[in-house]
């Protein structure tokens, strides 16, 4: 069976995806769309692999991947030095438990990215999301008693923002369009609103990742009346989570539409509600064996 590996792999953009396992997934059905015969035997052997049950265990999640065997997996797809480290920081990133540890790697992913990677028509949505600490600046300008001293802005974080931090964040905001100076030396917010949709997920994941890791610090440092943290666990369809995925999207518009509506504030919260499976889906399971 002859393969050009170089060739195929470049048809999917690696530094898209923020999955190792998803990826190769994808690679494999990309292949047996060409050829029906392709299977995960022959790019085991291919991979120099002792066992094609090693990968397919790595793919359903069973097994870790090793850094030695990711080399084997490059070197197979044909990546480049660029591409192979990538490769092999998703895999530490997806493999690591520790949330630390997990957003150094996230960091190291957004570095190794080509800045070309983003659809131009999606630059400004990308530089506003990509630093959480920029949607903060935005209430914090026009709601809060800083007195025009960026310096007094950055102490309402905690930890404490830098004054070249905030001042470069504002800059930011009113090039965006997001923010306007008003008489006065006082912001106002445009009614212009960048919304996430269509983003690729790589680019919320680091914002995403620090609000959460902020949740479980609020959970561990603030007083119980100063912060709101709950769960429960419960089973349900695919239906049932989808209909509980629309509520949630409709609370959370509705909390979007109070704020907007209240001219009242005395600190920046964020709103973050997680609703994932805790275990696998059986009904699926049981097809499978």
């Amino acid at each position: 069976m002859k393969q050009n590996t170089v060739a195929d792999s470049s048809k999917l953009d690696l530094f898209e995806y923020d999955n190792f396992i998803i990826y190769l997934n994808d690679y494999f059905n990309y292949q047996k769309t060409r050829n029906p015969k392709f299977s995960w035997r022959y790019f085991a052997k291919r991979s120099n692999f002792n066992s094609h049950t090693v990968l397919f265990k790595i793919l359903r999640g069973q097994s870790q991947l090793s850094l030695e065997n990711a080399l084997k997996i490059g070197k197979s797809l044909g990546f480049g030095k660029q591409e192979q480290e990538y490769f092999n920081t998703l895999i530490l990133y997806n493999q690591s438990n520790d949330h630390v540890e997990k957003n150094g790697f996230l960091q190291h992913l957004k570095n190794l990215r080509p800045k070309d990677n983003i659809p131009a028509v999606q630059a400004d949505q990308y530089a506003y999301f990509d630093k959480w600490y920029l949607q903060v600046l935005r209430e914090l300008a026009v709601y809060a008693p800083w007195y025009g001293s960026f310096q007094r802005m950055g102490e309402f974080f905690d930890p404490p923002l830098s004054e070249s931090q905030v001042k470069e964040g504002i800059n930011t905001l009113i090039k965006l369009g997001l923010l306007k100076k008003r008489a006065g030396g006082k912001y106002a917010q445009t009614d212009e609103i960048i919304s996430s949709k269509g983003l690729p997920s790589h680019v919320l994941k680091s914002t995403r990742t620090e609000l959460i890791l902020k949740a479980i610090s609020a959970g561990d440092s603030l007083p119980v009346e100063m912060r709101h943290l709950s769960y429960c666990t419960f089973t349900v369809s695919r239906k049932k989570y989808l209909e509980m995925c629309w509520e949630i999207d409709e609370l959370r518009q509705k909390f979007l539409a109070e704020a907007n509506e209240s001219k009242e504030g005395e600190a920046v919260y964020a709103f973050s509600v997680q609703l994932y499976p805790l275990s696998k889906h059986w009904i699926e399971s049981t097809r499978e064996n």
